[in-house]
Formats: C-alpha cells, structure tokens, sequence
C-alpha cells in the first residue's frame, strides 16, 4: 500500500505591488514632460517654438504610455510563463497519482479480497488462513467497494497576501487535480471487527443476509478457527437462512471458545447470548483486568439475526475488552442494540457504512454480496480442513538459502569446489523455498526436452508480496554454484535498482539496467543488445558446425 503524502508546490504568485522607481517613473515622466512643453510655449509664442513644444508634449506623453504597456506586458509574460511551467508539473504529478491510485487498488485487492475470489484462495491454500492476532489487519474484513481517500493525501499549501495572491488559474488547476485524485474509485471499503465491539447491518432482508455470508465467509477463509470462532444467534424460523454455515470449522466450540464442544445449530435464546456475554466478559478481567488480550482464546464474532442481547449485556460487551464482536442484523435502526460502533446500511446493492463516535468519514459504495450456494461452496471447502497440531511445523520455519544449498559458511566458500562441473541433472537448478512436507522446491531453468521447467518464466505478484527476494534468491543461488564462464546474468530492473543491490558485484554480472520505466530509449536500447547477443550466439554454433544448442556447443569445447 503506497504510503506517506504529496504536498503539491505553492502555485506561482501575481505581483500586484508598485514596480518601485520604474513603476512611478512612467507616471512621472509625462507628467514633467508635459509640463515643461507647456513652459516652453508660454516663455516663447512662435509657431516654430509652440509646434517643438507641442512634440515634445505628445512624445512625452507616448513615452510613459509605452513604458507602462511594455511593463505590463513583461508582467504578463513572467505571468504566463509561470503558469505554463506550473500546469506542466502538475501534468507529470498526475501520472504519478494515476500510478499511486492504481497501486492502492491493487494493493486493497491483494489484502481485502472480493467475495467472488474467496474459493480461489481456498484452492490455492497460500493464503488460507494467513492473518494472525499480530497483524494489522486482523479482523479487518471488507464489506463493499467505492471511493476511498487516497493513501497518499494531497495538500496544497496557499498563502495569499494583501500585497501578492496566488495564479486564479494555478490554483483552480491545482483544486481540480485534488478533487480528480484525491480519493480512489472501486476500492474496498472494510470495518474493523477488532475495535468495533458492536456493528449492525441494516436493509431489506435479502441485502443484509447477502453482507453477513460475504462477511462470514471473509472471516473464515482468512482466520484460523483456532485464532476466530462464529456463534451463530437465529430464530428458528430464520434458520434456513443459516444451513450453509454448519460447514465452517469455525463454529466448532465457539460456545465457550473451547474445543470438543458443537455449536453448529443456531443459539435462539437471549439469555443464553447473555450468559455468554458475562462469562467472556469475566474470563478476561481474571486474564489481565483492563487491558486488551492478545492470549486468551479464540476471538468470538457474535453473529445476531433477530436475537438480541440485553442492553446491559451489549453494555459489558463494549466496556470490557473480551475479544467478542457482535454483528447484528436488522430492518431498521429500531432493531439495533442501544450501542453501536459500526452501523452498515444496504439496499439495492448499495451500502452506507458510518462510524458512530469515531472521526472516520462516512463511506459509500457498492456492496458485497454472497449468494446462499457460493457461501455453502466455501463452507464445504474449509470443512475438512485443520491446522497442523505439531507446535514445529516444517512450513513455519525460516529456511534459508545457504541452508538449501548446503552453505554453513558463505565467508569460507570455496568457488572451485563450488563452481566444480555437474551433471546435466544438476545444471540450472536452484532451490527457492520447501514444499509443504519440508523438502526443498526446486526451480529447474533447462529446457523441458532436457527434464526442465523450461527456460523462460513469469512471477507475479502484489507490491510487497516477494518478487524482489525471489529473484535475488534465483540470481545469488545460480551464482553460487554455476562458474562465471557457464553462466552470465543482465540484470535489468524497471525502477530504481533496488531489486538487484549488491548483486552487480558478481563476476557473473554482464550488465545492470536501472529505470527502465522512465526511459523508453533505453528499453530499446537493451532490446537491441539482446538481439544482438541472440545472433551473436547464433553465428558462434553455425561457425562451430552448424550446432543446434548450446549443449552441443560445451560439448564441442570439452
């Protein structure tokens, strides 16, 4: 997520004070002027001497006209100048914001996934279950998508003054660009389950049940059951709503926040919702009194469609840091507890999220929306699956690269052992992380006809995710056990170097290539010694025999 914020440059100011001695010069100039040609009429009365006189009188008067339009229009020069070169920054700042606004979308996306993405994330399992009590957006789940302020908040800073005011046109530019991107269209909007005790979901039935599957389904795909629980409170009748979410391992226990207990039916009674309320509530001022719990338990998310606590209840709830959250859903602000922190209004696809008692401005946007069948679909995905019970689960350990290799210590390397031949089996690859049964991954770089992964490949990923470190891993693993004369790198990165530091020190480094994205001569530059390289290498084997590899071609040598 990009960060910090963008103070756009004070627009250009119009001089509106007296140009000093030159300013009142054009004044003064025709004034004497004038004056001294009417004394030289009067002292001499000749026509001759009256027609001098009356020249210089008119030249005079030229004179200051002159002066005081070629000023203005030197004033307006500097003016227009100014302008145009204030107009061209803030052309180039709004690329830059269109970037800014790109990366954030793409960034809440990667962190705040939409309903419809949640069984991809399942499959994958990369990502399942990924968020701890640690991490900053634990039981941030989102709840629609629309316009959010930008990441990086825009500023401009104007001080206009009695003697000098600021460009009209400048500054209108400037307002128009902050008004354009200062917020980002289509992101996600989201509420914060962990400091929001009580939220409600108001709107039409179908809308409201449409946002708490889409919620429920958010929270399950990424908490533990070990680390969030569910209970789910419903009128019998409003049970066939709910059928789907007897799938989720979340509702195991969740009770009491103990394991080996069901809670898989719908809780109908208030006083049970009550009673657990208090014994939560009572558990944690035995745990630590007054303070927030980072290890006591499960967090319990309170799931309300008609069953209501007792205010006193919902009272404790939001005084005493328990680690509960109760969701409610309701029809209107009348069926809503007397305490709220979070209201979420939905109707016909859209939604209005206030913050009741807290300075965040209201949100609006679309809302999400989960289907009874894609909520079953996902329950059913995570039903069957559990965290590993072994407190050192290979996946969780820090493996490192020398480890992989084999490297106890890389300042006693031996590059001639390193760099020893290896079998064709063993040429081009590098070890870039462990599978899930702790055995090292490996990326094979030959060609598939030669029991490869292949020679060519992709990542991708969002900004933060690894990509810099996994290259590095590939690029500092081939050095390690490739020598220079078999193995060459160019390595080209389309910003600032940052994903290569360090690494252009290998003997294995060709060349470097930096900022790429802001030189389009120099992209065509590097395409162009590729190419050349290719051909260069083409002509080398028809030279050697007309060889049809590479392979060949070191065979030949050896």
């Amino acid at each position: 997520m990009p960060e910090g914020s963008i103070t756009l440059s004070t627009p250009p100011r119009i001089d509106s004070t007296p140009a000093g001695a030159a300013g009142w010069l054009q004044y003064l100039f025709p004034v004497v002027g004038s004056l001294g040609g009417m004394l030289f009429i009067v002292n001499n009365p000749k026509p001759l001497f009256v027609a001098s006189g009356l020249f210089f009188m008119l030249s005079s008067i030229g004179m200051g006209v002159g002066m005081g339009v070629q000023q203005r229009l030197t004033a307006r020069r500097r003016t227009y100048a100014a302008r145009s070169k204030y107009l061209e920054y803030l052309g180039n700042l709004r690329s830059q914001l269109q970037s800014t606004a790109a990366a954030q979308r793409a960034s809440s996306g990667w962190r705040y996934p939409a309903p419809d993405a949640l069984l991809a994330l399942i499959r994958s399992s990369a990502r399942l279950w990924e968020r701890r009590p640690g991490d900053a957006d634990f039981l941030f789940v989102r709840v629609g998508e629309g316009p959010r302020p930008l990441a990086t908040p825009l500023g401009i800073p104007i001080e206009d003054g009695p003697a000098q005011a600021s460009d009209p046109v400048c500054v209108s530019a400037a307002d128009e660009l902050i008004q354009a991107y200062g917020s980002v269209a289509d992101d996600a909007i989201g509420v914060d389950l962990r400091s929001a005790r009580v939220l409600s979901v108001l709107g039409p039935r179908a809308a409201r049940l449409d946002v708490a599957r889409a919620l429920c389904c958010q929270l399950a795909v990424l908490h533990a059951p070990e680390e969030v629980r569910l209970l789910l409170c419903a009128r019998s009748t409003d049970a066939p709503d709910w059928e789907w979410i007897k799938w989720l391992p979340h509702l195991r226990g969740a009770q009491d926040g103990t394991e080996g207990e069901s809670s898989a039916e719908p809780v109908d009674d208030p006083a049970v919702l009550d009673a657990l309320v208090s014994s939560r509530a009572a558990r944690a001022r035995k745990v630590q009194a007054g303070a927030d719990l980072l290890d006591s338990g499960p967090w319990l998310v309170v799931v309300a469609d008609g069953v209501l606590p007792t205010p006193e209840a919902v009272s404790l709830l939001r005084r005493v840091p328990s680690r509960t959250t109760l969701v409610v859903l309701g029809g209107s602000q009348a069926e809503e507890p007397n305490e709220v922190d979070i209201r979420v209004r939905v109707s016909s696809g859209r939604l209005h999220v206030e913050h009741l008692g807290a300075p965040d401005p209201p949100a609006d946007g679309r809302a999400d929306s989960l289907g009874p069948r894609s909520a079953e679909a996902v329950a059913r995905r995570l039903a069957p699956l559990r965290l590993s019970e072994e407190p050192g689960a290979r996946l969780a350990d820090t493996i490192s690269l020398t480890a992989l290799l084999g490297v106890g210590d890389v300042g006693a390397l031996d590059p001639a052992l390193a760099w020893r031949r290896r079998p064709l089996s063993e040429s081009l690859r590098v070890p870039i992380g462990v599978s899930s049964d702790g055995e090292a991954l490996v990326l094979d770089l030959k060609e598939s006809a030669l029991g490869g992964d292949g020679p060519h490949g992709l990542i991708i990923g969002a900004t933060g995710s690894g990509k810099s470190e996994l290259l590095r891993t590939i690029v500092t693993g081939l050095a390690l056990t490739h020598p220079p004369d078999l193995l060459a790198f160019v390595l080209a990165d389309f910003k600032g170097g940052a994903a290569f530091a360090g690494l252009q020190e290998l003997p294995h480094v060709a060349g470097l290539i930096t900022n790429l994205a802001n030189d389009l001569a120099m992209v065509d530059r590097m395409h162009a010694a590729l190419f050349g390289e290719i051909r260069r290498r083409q002509e080398l084997l028809r030279s050697a025999g007309n060889l049809a590899s590479l392979r060949d071609y070191q065979r030949r040598l050896t």
